[in-house]
């Protein structure tokens, strides 16, 4: 029987050893998936702090551009406020200009009015008849007028020139006595 208790206490020893290991690795095995655990926490909040930046530097990004945006249309605003001040000063002056124009027509055409009424008229009758006597030079049909050197010389001798206007035009190799 000393034999069967030693045997049972070697069991119990070696059962109790078994235990102990399993309760160490239990233990490890806790310890480890403790330590796992918190690695996983710690790379989460990693990635949630990363994703967290990304989402500040997408909004801040998107804030400036919408800032931007207001800043330009507000300034496209004013601009174009100016612009429509400027235009409608323009038209103001443009239709005062007109005004003024047709003012001094009207204020003209109301003189010529006033003037055809009261004024006599300015077309008279003519009841006078001029006669005037007019002395004209007439070359007979037998001379000739011949131009020379600018100047008009006509020759009563029989020779006749039809519509030559200078001599050497004329045809004539004989020039007879020119009279002046």
């Amino acid at each position: 029987m000393n034999k069967q208790a030693e045997s049972l206490e070697l069991q119990k020893v070696r059962i109790e050893q078994e235990t102990q290991l399993e309760k160490q690795r239990l233990q490890l095995l806790k310890e480890k998936t403790k330590a796992h655990y918190t690695e996983l926490n710690k790379e989460n909040l990693v990635r949630k702090i990363e994703e967290t930046r990304k989402r500040a530097a997408i909004t801040k990004s998107e804030a400036i551009s919408i800032e931007s945006n207001a800043n330009r249309s507000s300034y496209d605003e004013i601009w174009n406020s100016k612009i429509n001040k400027a235009l409608q000063w323009l038209k103001v002056i443009f239709f005062m200009i007109l005004l003024f124009v047709l003012l001094c027509i009207s204020v003209l055409s109301l003189y010529y009015l006033y003037r055809m009424a009261t004024e006599e008229p300015i077309i008279k009758t003519v009841t006078e008849t001029v006669t005037e006597t007019v002395e004209k030079e007439v070359i007979p049909e037998e001379c000739t007028q011949v131009r020379r050197n600018g100047k008009i010389y006509v020759s009563c001798d029989g020779v006749t020139v039809q519509g030559a206007s200078t001599i050497a035009e004329s045809g004539i190799d004989e020039v007879p006595d020119l009279i002046k």
